[in-house]
Parts: structure tokens; C-alpha cells; sequence
């Protein structure tokens, strides 16, 4: 087994125990802090003193199915995921928080905040307004921020002082640094790591303590410098992948991509990863991290005006990392997603790229996941052969 092999499994066991060290933390009196949703900077739960968790979990139905006495069936599975494996007792950390912060981007979202409210948690929201070019929006996002910070002060007891907010902030840069130079690795031909793997050190990452997981990114990415043996062949079909996101727990597809003979070498998702925009230094950190999470990332599909500003972000990985064809995961009853996906088929099919949609309820019997692995092989030969003409 390789060292590369070693060190992923060893961050993978890390991340895995960071439940319980939270609980061990919580014990000796740390306030637990969880976030759902991508405008939530976990570098101020940070400063505050408090240990942070971000809920993204997903891959399995029963939860989704559960949390129906609750939700509607057309909340979108990824949600419903959340609240289903609370009642079931799944995630023991979201018992044991102090505040779940959740942002008000979308109504998905809110509705998970409001079940969580109804079952007696403790959630705030963080208000996202969706019209993101002006700058009445942004300034309410920076204020909801400010709130947010005196919100988490009252809650721990400290003060978030600037000097300690610009550490926290250094320190997830470092992360950024580190998953942006692994995720380039992958322009290469074959690529040294696949999209699961990067999907998963971005899922450890951020459910780990941050100089740990600092300490294991930068020895996997010193191992994938002087790596001489890949998983792929050189021939491999390069993917790129759009959508929400992966939850944790759910690798399914970007497993089997690799194993019909693709690999995923870039990614346009919303959620579940670290965006790469690293956060300013100098100024007002607030004001630093409000430019950063609001106004220098791809905007999220739920803002407007959004899509031009996402396609011109995919034309450009496509042509950076040469991608072969595009994969739209779109999770079940996620309706904005379900509007994009039908532009970007047209937006590809101009540009005559392979494009295909598949859709997630978190359903993997027998049946489901043979289907799914047919599509999938059959896309990964359609774009085999389109290069070869």
C-alpha cells in the first residue's frame, strides 16, 4: 500500500473520530457550534472559541424518508437528510449543539432551520439576500455577519477580536492553499488523484481540528508531488461536476465514475466543499470575509443574476483541466438545480460538449444502482469516442 494510501486513510480515521472529540470538548465545556449551509464562515465560530461542525450529510434514504412527518416530499432529499438523521439519532453531535447557525439563502434551507427550531434546537439564521450585484444586499449580508459575530460572543463568553478572527482566517487560507494546489494536480495527464479522493479530503478538512487537518493536507500533497503510479490510465475520460454537491456519505457516483474509466478532475458544486477564494488579511476581517463568501466566489445557483457568471466558470475549467464531458448531479426535488441543469444541456450542447444529468434521491437498491452504472459507462464511452474523432 502506498504512503499516499496510508496518509488519506489515516486523515479519513482523524476526521471520522472528530465527532467524538467534540463531545469530549463539549464535556470540558466548549461550546459546539454547527452550520448548514456555504455562506456560514466557520473561521468566526473559530475566533469565538467554539468548535464548529457542518451538517452536509446525505448518501442513505431512511433518513430523507424520516424526516417526511416533518417535511414535505418536495424538499429536496439533501435537506430532509438532515433533519431525518437527527430524529433518528444518527449524528450526535446536532443533539449536543449549542447553536445551529443556518443560512437563509433558499427556502430548503430555512425549512430545516424551522424543524430544528420546532424540535427544540438552537438556531439562528444568517440572512443571504439573493441579488448579490448590489450593494444594498451585500451590506446586508455584511451586517448579518457582525450579528452573527456578537451572537457567537454572548454564546462562549469571549471576545472576537481581530487578531484573533485574521489567525482563524490564515489558517482556513492555509486549507484553501492546499486543496486548490492538490485539486490543480489534476490537469495532469493521468491525474495523480481522482475527484473522490478530493471530494473527501475537502469532507475531512472541514469536519477536523484545523491544524490537524492543515498537517495531513500538506503530507498528502507532498506525496502526490513525488507520486509515480496512478490509479488511471493515461486514455482516462476527464469529468467535470456541477450541482449542489456531495454530501458526506455520499461517493457513489464519483466511485463509479472512476471505476467505468472516468475520473473527476474539476467541480462547479455549491455545497459540501471549501471555496477556493482565499479571504483577505488587511482591513476589517468581517468586511474581508463578507467580499470573500458573498462577492468573490461563483455565485450560488439561487442568486441573480447567477447562470452567466457559473457557465463562464465552466467554460473555463473545461478548457484549463481539458475536460471531456459534464456531469450535472442534481439531488431529487432540488427545483432551482432543476432549472439550471435544462440551460447548461443547451449551453454544452452548443459548445459540443457531452452533457448528462443524473439525479439522486439517496435510492441505491439493486435495481437503481445497476441502471445507474449502465448511464454511466454509456456516457463515459460517448466521450471516449467524441475525442477520438
Amino acid at each position: 500500500m502506498s504512503l499516499y494510501v496510508n496518509k488519506l486513510e489515516r486523515f479519513a480515521q482523524i476526521s471520522r473520530e472528530y465527532s467524538s472529540k467534540v463531545l469530549e470538548l463539549k464535556k470540558h465545556g466548549k461550546k459546539v457550534v454547527c452550520w448548514y449551509g456555504s455562506y456560514v464562515p466557520p473561521e468566526i465560530i473559530h475566533a469565538a472559541g467554539a468548535v464548529q461542525y457542518p451538517l452536509f450529510d446525505g448518501g442513505e434514504a431512511e433518513p430523507a424518508e424520516t424526516a417526511l412527518q416533518y417535511m414535505l416530499y418536495t424538499t429536496n432529499v439533501q435537506a430532509r437528510y438532515q433533519v431525518g438523521q437527527y430524529i433518528l439519532g444518527l449524528n450526535t453531535v446536532v443533539r449536543a449543539a449549542d447553536l445551529i447557525v443556518v443560512d437563509s439563502k433558499e427556502a430548503d434551507s430555512v425549512r430545516v432551520g424551522s424543524v430544528f427550531e420546532y424540535l427544540g434546537l438552537p438556531v439562528k439564521y444568517l440572512g443571504v439576500p439573493q441579488d448579490w450585484e448590489k450593494e444594498i444586499a451585500f451590506n446586508y449580508y455584511k451586517k448579518a455577519l457582525f450579528k452573527l459575530k456578537n451572537d457567537l460572543e454572548k454564546l462562549t463568553g469571549e471576545d472576537i477580536t481581530d487578531e484573533k478572527l485574521i489567525n482563524c482566517i490564515k489558517k482556513y487560507n492555509q486549507l484553501r492553499d492546499l486543496l486548490n494546489y492538490i485539486g490543480s494536480l489534476r490537469k495532469k495527464h493521468p491525474p495523480p488523484i481522482g475527484g473522490e479522493d478530493f471530494i473527501k479530503l475537502n469532507h475531512y478538512a472541514l469536519r477536523c481540528d484545523l491544524d490537524n487537518a492543515i498537517n495531513n493536507l500538506d503530507g498528502i500533497l507532498e506525496e502526490l508531488k513525488k507520486r509515480e503510479e496512478t490509479f488511471f490510465s493515461d486514455n482516462v475520460v476527464r469529468i467535470m461536476m456541477i450541482g449542489r454537491g456531495f454530501a458526506f456519505g455520499d461517493y457513489l457516483l464519483l466511485s463509479m465514475i472512476e471505476e467505468s474509466g472516468g475520473v473527476v478532475v474539476s467541480e462547479l458544486l455549491d455545497e459540501g466543499i471549501l471555496h477556493s477564494e482565499k479571504v483577505k488579511v488587511n482591513g476589517n476581517p468581517i468586511e474581508n470575509l463578507a467580499e470573500s463568501y458573498y462577492k468573490a466566489k461563483v455565485p450560488s445557483v439561487f442568486f441573480s443574476p447567477s447562470f452567466r457568471k457559473r457557465w463562464e466558470y465552466i467554460v473555463k475549467k473545461v478548457n484549463e483541466f481539458h475536460v471531456d464531458g459534464l456531469i450535472y448531479y442534481n439531488l431529487a426535488f432540488d427545483c432551482i438545480y432543476d432549472h439550471e441543469w435544462p440551460i447548461f444541456a443547451k449551453k454544452a450542447k452548443e459548445l459540443d460538449i457531452p452533457f448528462i444529468m443524473i439525479e439522486s434521491a439517496y435510492s441505491f437498491s439493486r435495481e437503481a444502482v445497476a441502471a445507474l452504472r449502465s448511464r454511466v459507462e454509456a456516457f463515459i464511452e460517448m466521450c471516449r469516442g467524441k475525442r477520438t474523432k
